[in-house]
């Protein structure tokens, strides 16, 4: 009898022992499971790169209303073509970005001859923000400035209160041994976790 008693409690003890829960992590779930998940639980090197690969989505569909969105709504997103942030650069607020306009805008200087770059918003996006897929860069580095020659970038000069990922395409074509190039920064504020900067990089000389 006891023995039987023995059993059954054992049995009814096994039962009541919740299923293993399949473990989580960030970006495999639903973007509204993403949603749910606090600001202090997430790293950095997460939050960061969830709302790149949504700035890159939205370059590579060229929609500026979804871009837009992502853009720090006080400071605007600031361009370089180059990657060296200076005094003269071109910087749009949301409202600038949506405008459906033709309108010729200045945003610093050509490498090697100096002239203004005076282009449309399309053109410049076009050359010097998402000329390539960096929404399939072979190479991701978080928070890193890589010295490959020619222009300093000077982003953690020019956002002291920023955090940025670097996307790199080393080269297309083996011949030219890297002179082709191509890198993307995207910048964001610490505190807002909004788009504030976005820089090209490539060989300059």
């Amino acid at each position: 009898m006891k023995r039987g008693i023995l059993v059954l409690l054992l049995f009814l003890s096994a039962c009541s022992v919740p299923p293993r829960q399949a473990p989580q992590y960030l970006g495999s779930g639903t973007s509204e499971q993403q949603g749910n998940l606090q600001e202090e639980d997430i790293p950095t090197t997460s939050w960061l790169q969830l709302e790149a690969e949504k700035v890159l989505t939205a370059l590579a569909e060229n929609n500026f209303q979804d871009l837009a969105v992502l853009i720090d709504p006080e400071q605007g997103v600031r361009f370089s073509p180059y990657g060296d942030f200076g005094t003269g650069d071109r910087i749009l607020k949301p409202e600038d970005l949506i405008k459906d306009d033709n309108a010729v805008y200045t945003w610093g200087n050509y490498a090697g001859n100096g002239e203004p770059i005076e282009l449309s918003k399309a053109a410049y996006f076009e050359q010097f923000v998402y000329p390539v897929d960096f929404l399939h860069a072979p190479e991701v580095l978080i928070n890193t400035i890589t010295d490959r020659g020619g222009v300093i970038v000077n982003i953690e000069e020019a956002f002291p209160n920023a955090e940025y990922i670097q996307y790199f395409f080393p080269g297309f074509r083996e011949e030219l041994a890297g002179m082709d190039r191509e890198g993307l920064y995207l910048i964001f504020d610490k505190k807002t976790k909004k788009l504030i900067g976005i820089a090209h990089e490539m060989r300059t000389g």
